[in-house]
């Protein structure tokens, strides 16, 4: 069963005061605080390259495109299989081959740490199939830190230009890999 207030608005997490805020930011609200779904395409790796391997997307505007379409290959296959349609999808924000994960953090760890600052609980979640970069994405490089390294120098970084306040933080990663949760 359902409640709601007579005011018939959303509940909402409580807001900590956080003490000086940033009235430039707008302030978090059930109308700008939402779930992103941002898309990374990697590029080829060496063995894709080396093997010929085409890229079956196109990408532009926020928008995906299956460009490459196996069953049209073979005629004769097609006319025996039921009739598929390319398929194209839209997302908050789609990041290209070329950009790397200060792109990402910039875009999209920056917005969280923000909101997790301000009180809110933030999360940042990497899917895909295996080899599609998640793990490069999320924890990075030396050369090329990923989302977590990033927002922890952030987080760290707010906490020290406000030596008058105390803070308490509370972290959690895991992994969900073949339907199994590894406290990382």
């Amino acid at each position: 069963m359902s409640r709601s207030s007579s005011k018939g608005s959303v509940p909402r997490t409580p807001r900590s005061s956080l003490g000086k805020r940033d009235i430039s930011s707008p302030q978090p609200t059930s109308q700008n605080v939402r779930v992103n779904v941002c898309v990374r395409v990697r590029p080829l790796n060496a063995l894709e390259k080396r093997t010929k391997q085409v890229d079956a997307w196109s990408y532009g505007n926020d928008e995906i495109f299956q460009t490459y379409i196996p069953w049209d290959k073979d005629k004769e296959s097609k006319r025996k299989s039921k009739k598929k349609e390319a398929m194209n999808f839209r997302f908050d924000k789609i990041f290209l081959p070329e950009e790397n994960n200060e792109d990402i953090h910039d875009y999209v760890g920056t917005k969280v740490v923000d909101f997790v600052m301000k009180g809110y609980h933030g999360c940042l979640f990497a899917y895909g199939q295996t080899s599609a970069g998640k793990t490069h994405t999320i924890h990075g490089a030396k050369q090329d830190p990923g989302l977590i390294p990033r927002s922890i120098s952030l987080i760290f970084k707010y906490i020290e230009d406000q030596p008058d306040r105390e803070f308490v933080l509370r972290v959690s990663f895991f992994e969900i890999y073949n339907e199994i949760v590894n406290d990382l």
